[in-house]
């Protein structure tokens, strides 16, 4: 009997599905639209409404639990700046969920899910490159005075 069961399983166990389900959930905000199965769009949804509605909620909190989920400060800070006010007062149906295809290899009905908002995707901020010399290396030694080695 399958009384008062609310996850979906997703033919995984539970630290593969808590991965799938944060990936799909960074994919969609920093795209603002994905390609899945129906299975994956559902649970997707759920955590993901859930997700923004706590954020919003809680102040320093919110922050620190987002920040939490993604282990990025540039999504958490883009998700409080551009989602989070436009969502206004309402607590569900940010998402819209419509049906693309029938997958051909296993019939898996496939559905696009995007923020009923268009929102300018999320840019991670490209890495410095910092360029050291050529021949020069420099390290610290337990005082902090810095050596410089030859190659």
């Amino acid at each position: 009997m399958h009384h008062r069961v609310k996850k979906v399983i997703l033919n995984r166990n539970y630290d593969e599905r808590r991965s799938l389900v944060k990936n799909l959930i960074r994919s969609l905000i920093c795209y603002g639209k994905i390609e899945t199965t129906s299975e994956r769009a559902k649970a997707l949804v759920k955590v993901t409404e859930r997700l923004l509605n706590r954020a919003r909620r809680e102040e320093l909190s919110g922050r620190r639990w987002l920040y939490r989920f993604f282990q990025d400060q540039g999504v958490v800070n883009w998700i409080e700046d551009e989602v989070i006010p436009s969502l206004g007062t309402k607590t569900s149906g940010f998402f819209r969920s419509q049906k693309v295809k029938v997958r051909k290899g296993d019939n898996a009905i496939v559905v696009r899910v995007e923020f009923l908002k268009k929102y300018k995707s999320y840019e991670a901020p490209s890495p410095d490159k910092k360029e050291k010399a050529k021949g020069e290396v420099k390290d610290q030694d337990k005082k902090g005075k810095e050596k410089e080695f030859k190659k």
